[in-house]
């Protein structure tokens, strides 16, 4: 699923992603960044997520995996 980049601090290694098929944030962690990028606020990315059992930092979803978006054709 496509997302964009909410908010990301490189210095603390988490942020928040948006998704139209997601209602609310999702909370990304440095960890699952394909490759240890940093992200920037904005930026499109490829995601996978699973909902929380109990909110993380306001959000109730959670990013398994995020990649860089290819540039759109």
């Amino acid at each position: 699923m496509r997302a964009q980049v909410v908010w990301y601090s490189n210095e603390e290694g988490w942020g928040r992603l948006v998704a139209d098929e997601v209602a609310g944030e999702i909370f990304v962690h440095f960890s699952i960044v394909s490759g240890r990028r940093g992200l920037r606020a904005g930026q499109e990315v490829e995601i996978d997520f699973e909902p929380l059992r109990s909110a993380q930092d306001g959000c109730w979803y959670s990013a398994t995996r995020v990649d860089p978006a290819p540039p759109a054709a």
